[in-house]
């Protein structure tokens, strides 16, 4: 039996992350507080642009974050010459996605495994 070691050069996976500056007065030589506002991954298949984990921070709802990320994502597949993408989305996160083109194509259901109380 022989195995084959797959290596790319190719990067498979991008992520996008939005960084807020924290709202608290600096005072002289203190460094600048940042955090995480929005983000989200996409991965690279063969024909597929999939688009994973889209999240943003309750206190950055409602405030184009998440749109940001989205169109960072999806211009990033459509330089690889990506036509199409997918993504599982959430009841806030759909009107999102659908303002942005994409359309439903099934219904999915979660399954649990182990404790689901």
């Amino acid at each position: 039996m022989t195995r084959k070691a797959w290596n790319s050069t190719k990067k498979t996976s991008e992520f996008v992350i939005l960084w807020e500056k924290q709202k608290q007065p600096l005072e002289e030589n203190q460094e600048v507080n940042w955090k995480e506002i929005s983000g989200g991954g996409i991965l690279f298949g063969k024909e597929v642009a999939g688009i994973y984990y889209i999240a943003t921070r309750e206190e950055g709802r409602r405030k184009g974050y998440g749109s940001i990320v989205m169109i960072a994502l999806m211009e990033l597949a459509k330089k690889r010459g990506y036509k199409k993408m997918t993504l599982t989305a959430t009841q806030m996160g759909r009107p999102l996605y659908e303002k942005l083109g994409f359309k439903s194509a099934c219904d999915v259901q979660i399954l649990v495994l182990g404790d689901n109380e």
